[in-house]
């Protein structure tokens, strides 16, 4: 049994400065950083930061049949399709798409667009990673393996719906 001392002892917190994350590529949608593991929140939520290209699509329209996503737009602007409505996301702006929602999103600016996503559960960060081996293993100039990527996609309860959106 543990007593209420014990408890109020016990010291999960943690500080994740810039740089401390696990930098993935992500197949050509952008740069992005895993800023808080899954294991680091007991499971419960993680954290990314992604930066979005300039004019660039994104992943192809999905459904997460796991996880809630909230993005939470720190600069530039993307485009979100969230079911059958495009809406646009300027700096300060939070998409939020519980699991089971058809999604996506590009960035058809100008400028690239820094994102910071929630994922609730965690562990589909590890999705990233995971692409990101594929991608560093394809031949430069060639797309990854679709059936291979698929089948990722997959694993991670991931369900690929239509392309992705371009603006």
């Amino acid at each position: 049994m543990i007593t209420d001392e014990e408890r109020y002892l016990k010291d999960e917190s943690f500080v994740v400065r810039p740089g401390d994350g696990t930098i993935v590529g992500r197949g050509g949608y952008g740069a992005m950083e895993i800023r808080v593991r899954s294991e680091q929140t007991g499971g419960a939520w993680a954290m990314v930061e992604a930066v979005v290209p300039p004019e660039s699509v994104g992943p192809p329209l999905h459904i997460n049949t796991q996880e809630d996503e909230t993005f939470y737009v720190l600069e530039g602007a993307i485009v979100m399709q969230l079911g059958e409505r495009k809406v646009s996301l300027a700096q300060g702006s939070v998409g939020y798409v519980p699991k089971g929602s058809v999604h996506t999103f590009c960035n058809p600016y100008k400028e690239p667009a820094r994102l910071l996503g929630f994922i609730a559960p965690g562990g589909f960060e590890r999705f990233f990673e995971e692409s990101e081996e594929l991608a560093s293993a394809t031949p430069p100039g060639e797309q990854p393996d679709m059936g291979k990527l698929m089948a990722l996609t997959r694993k991670y309860g991931g369900v690929v719906v239509g392309p992705p959106i371009r603006e």
